[in-house]
């Protein structure tokens, strides 16, 4: 046999093997957090089945988009996890302040009041953008400027790519792309 293809052989167990480590890792990290939280209320049925889909396609077109090796991707999720979590309670946050803004627009509060709200808005904002930068600066250690640039974009179009799927879905358009056939990510 050739060496140019035990080469390929080995680089096609490596892709393979790279999406199923990722997968792992999300699961094992998720574990925990589940446990040390107080229990949520129910999700509809299905939901929690579907946020775990989409959860592993994210992990698996992560680790594509970014090109990571075995050893990128095991130093890298346990850090993109713990930064997801974090920006989720702090988009929460930044949710409820916004509510309260609103509120308060609505029910003709005073300007003293409105003032306080807003800065406390802006400060959630502030606080969100602060720790992406310092997240994106503190994996400067694991991924290239490419693969850093390529994780910018990939966090951009994901959700819209998402909303994209379940739009066609709740339309009667079926299931996701088929791959090369206007699959984004291609």
């Amino acid at each position: 046999m050739p060496v140019g293809d035990r080469k390929g052989d080995r680089m096609a167990m490596r892709m393979v093997r790279i999406p199923v480590v990722a997968v792992l890792l999300l699961l094992a990290g998720a574990v925990p957090q589940v446990r040390a939280q107080a229990p949520p209320a129910p999700p509809p049925p299905g939901r929690e089945r579907i946020e775990r889909r989409v959860e592993m396609i994210k992990i698996y077109k992560l680790t594509e988009a970014l090109q990571l090796d075995e050893e990128q991707a095991t130093r890298f999720f346990p850090r993109y996890r713990a930064y997801e979590t974090e920006q989720r309670a702090a988009r929460e946050q930044l949710n409820r302040s916004f509510r309260e803004l609103e509120a308060a627009v609505k029910g003709g509060r005073e300007d003293g009041e409105l003032i306080r709200l807003m800065q406390q808005t802006r400060q959630a904002e502030r606080r969100m953008l602060t720790r992406r930068d310092e997240f994106f600066e503190g994996i400067s250690d694991l991924l290239s400027p490419r693969q850093k640039a390529a994780l910018m974009v990939f966090e951009r179009r994901f959700p819209q790519v998402v909303k994209q799927a379940i739009d066609k879905i709740r339309r009667g358009g079926g299931p996701s792309p088929r791959p090369g056939r206007g699959d984004p990510w291609r």
